[in-house]
């Protein structure tokens, strides 16, 4: 998450300072820059550049300059506009794939203010599809649907989800989670072909191919009953998938969920333990609210590849450890990565975890493109960073 706060007076730029302090304490935060003054000329600056801008100001002046800029809600940054004297905190724009609702509620409670959240799914204490695909990474295939899908859960519409793989930790977090009235959502628990679920279903006979499904389709043989012996090393490679399933009347109505690619990009210091290595995953994914279940891959840099701590943690998990040379490390350009003098000096690298963790995610993207979503944090000798494939 990269967020920018703008801001024009001086109780604003107090605001603006107390939040970039808590903010850039947080790990799942990347960067955070502040603005002042001028604000129709950096809106069109920095609209595309920023996962979450922040105006601290009248909400009609936020409005404005954002107008001109605003395309799609699943491709627009989420925008959030807090008043000059901290009272209230408003989502304005992408409140679910944009992460506004979310951060409205964050900052809310760090400034002490009022909560101002409008979207329906939310005040119903319902959880949006959309939500759901956020909270996992996962791509949207059919974002036209998202409306449908959220409209049905607030009907109290029943959402069956079917996955190619095992998606028994959506279940998990269904079950544990009480921010949310959950009771919507039913997780299958057999892993199936995604194509054979909608031929049983009589669909692919009925639609057209410009309905975007056919192409996006991926049937990996009948049912398959154990992953475990399925790798890059098989006549073919799993696109894990899952699909969404809303019956309404005699209607059924579909969204494939694609999850992203999530690399646990790791440095250690030498000779490092299995335990620590374990600790330090299972403390990220704490604080990204995931399942280990969720990683893809695991990446380190040529210079670890011997580490057994390393090696042996990967086994356990059973996830692949994907080594990048340190020339490639080298010579890949990242502004949002962080420097380690140390190791600039030992290898003339600026750093090992946040490099090779969006170097692997941009190997498993449609568009050679990844992000960071966890900043390089230290755990007790270990480093890690995570990406994911956009």
């Amino acid at each position: 998450m990269k967020i920018a706060i703008l801001y024009i007076s001086k109780n604003g730029e107090k605001i603006s300072k107390t939040l970039k302090n808590v903010f850039d304490s947080d790990s799942k935060i990347i960067r955070t820059d502040l603005f002042q003054g001028n604000i129709i000329d950096t809106v069109k600056n920095i609209f595309n550049s920023y996962d979450l801008i922040i105006g601290i100001m009248a909400t009609g002046i936020l409005v404005r300059s954002i107008a001109p800029y605003i395309k799609d809600k699943t491709t627009d940054p989420g925008v959030i506009a807090i008043d000059d004297n901290g009272n209230n905190v408003i989502s304005i724009l992408s409140g679910h794939i944009g992460r506004a609702n979310e951060y409205t509620a964050i900052i809310s409670k760090i400034i002490n203010a009022n909560s101002v959240i409008s979207t329906a799914t939310d005040n119903f204490n319902k959880l949006g599809i959309d939500v759901l695909a956020n909270k996992f990474y996962f791509d949207i295939d059919d974002k036209k649907q998202i409306l449908k899908f959220n409209k049905g859960i607030l009907n109290n519409k029943t959402i069956t989800l079917h996955g190619n793989y095992d998606i028994s930790y959506i279940d998990d977090f269904l079950k544990n989670n009480s921010d949310y009235d959950n009771n919507n959502f039913i997780i299958s628990p057999d892993i199936c072909s995604i194509g054979n679920i909608l031929k049983d279903d009589g669909y692919i006979g009925n639609i057209l191919e410009d309905d975007g499904y056919i192409d996006n389709i991926i049937d990996t043989n009948d049912c398959i009953a154990n992953m475990d012996n399925i790798n890059e090393n098989n006549n073919f490679k799993i696109h894990k998938q899952i699909i969404a399933i809303l019956k309404e009347k005699s209607k059924k109505f579909y969204i494939i969920f694609n999850p992203k690619t999530i690399v646990f990009g790791i440095g250690t210091r030498k000779g490092i333990k299995r335990e620590d290595v374990l600790n330090a995953i299972n403390n990220v994914c704490d604080d990204l609210e995931i399942p280990i279940d969720r990683i893809d891959r695991i990446a380190t840099a040529s210079i670890k590849k011997d580490e057994k701590g390393i090696i042996e943690s990967a086994n356990d998990l059973k996830l692949p450890l994907d080594i990048v040379d340190i020339e490639t490390i080298r010579n890949f350009k990242c502004d949002d990565c962080s420097k380690s003098e140390f190791v600039k000096r030992k290898f003339n690298i600026d750093g090992v975890c946040e490099p090779v963790a969006l170097i692997i995610g941009k190997k498993y993207s449609n568009n050679n493109d990844s992000k960071l979503i966890y900043k390089k944090t230290a755990f007790n000798g270990v480093t890690i960073a995570v990406a994911i494939s956009n």
